[in-house]
């Protein structure tokens, strides 16, 4: 018999939240699968596991998305997300990083968890610090994501962000909703607990607040654009960008992103390699993300 899950996000709790967001009760999803409705049952309650193939009816009887389908499969099976080995992710790294340093205004690549791995030299700029405290807080502050620069006030870009409350809605939906199918994971399951540790009390609140108030409707309406809005401000100057994010398909589904901030006043001007720091660089590796790797 299969272990009983608790978390939230289990198998179980999605097929009951699917079932009823199709107004259907488990005798009647039941008959249309033909199974008896305890058959159901112990699957909403994670005391049995359906096939693949009973998945795939169910989710044509409740008429789920190709994604919740794809979340259901992936928690069925309990995929876990690892990177690549890293012999074979650091050549294609190295030619991100050259395309970062290549690109004319603020850029970074992140992973999946929001994790900084490459960030050129026009972020710095744009938040009027020197680069080497850039470096400093890569190598230093363990594993840094961009939820603690946007919600933790001890780091320098929440406080310059003009239209905060915009830009954190956007990023706590992006973070959602690249991880769609990894709420299984353990990582994704301690996203607030995390928080709790390592923002203040005050920063905590308001993470927790975003994050409980957009649901999967906001998540699609947030992320429809493929830019956002946002503005720095500098003392008494403000700087207007549009944020653009691609998805880098090379390294895996949706495991990595770069992102960049283009001035809404920008002119195309030559490119200048510029300098970048990269992860690699400055920490080890293999150890910096422990666990994380494919054997």
């Amino acid at each position: 018999m299969p272990r009983r899950h608790n978390a939230q996000n289990s198998l179980g709790n999605l097929l009951r939240k699917l079932r009823r967001i199709a107004g259907k009760k488990q005798c009647e999803v039941a008959e249309l699968l033909g199974v008896h409705r305890e058959t159901v049952s112990r699957w909403e309650n994670d005391r049995d596991k359906p096939s693949i193939d009973m998945l795939i009816e169910f989710a044509n009887v409740v008429s789920a998305r190709d994604d919740q389908l794809h979340e259901l499969i992936m928690l069925e099976r309990n995929v876990q997300t690892r990177f690549l080995p890293w012999n074979k992710m650091k050549p294609l790294m190295e030619q991100i990083a050259e395309d970062i340093a290549e690109t004319p205004f603020p850029a970074y690549l992140l992973d999946y968890r929001g994790r900084f791995w490459v960030i050129n030299e026009a972020v710095a700029d744009m938040v009027n610090m020197p680069f080497e405290e850039i470096k400093c807080l890569l190598r230093e502050y363990k594993r840094i994501s961009y939820l603690d620069v946007v919600f933790d006030s001890r780091l320098p870009f929440k406080g310059k962000l003009e239209n905060y409350d915009n830009v954190a809605r956007q990023e706590v939906a992006r973070y959602k909703y690249i991880n769609m199918y990894r709420r299984h994971e353990k990582f994704y399951q301690n996203t607030l607990q995390d928080a709790k540790e390592r923002f203040g009390p005050e920063d905590y609140r308001y993470f927790k607040s975003v994050w409980y108030k957009l649901d999967e409707t906001m998540l699609h309406e947030l992320l429809n654009g493929i830019r956002t809005n946002v503005t720095i401000r500098n003392g008494e100057r403000k700087q207007f960008y549009w944020l653009h994010t691609e998805l880098i398909f090379q390294l895996g589904r949706d495991l990595f992103t770069k992102l960049w901030y283009c001035p809404h006043d920008w002119q195309p001007v030559r490119s200048i390699p510029q300098p970048v720091v990269r992860l690699w660089d400055l920490v080890n590796i293999h150890d910096h993300f422990e666990g994380e790797w494919q054997p």
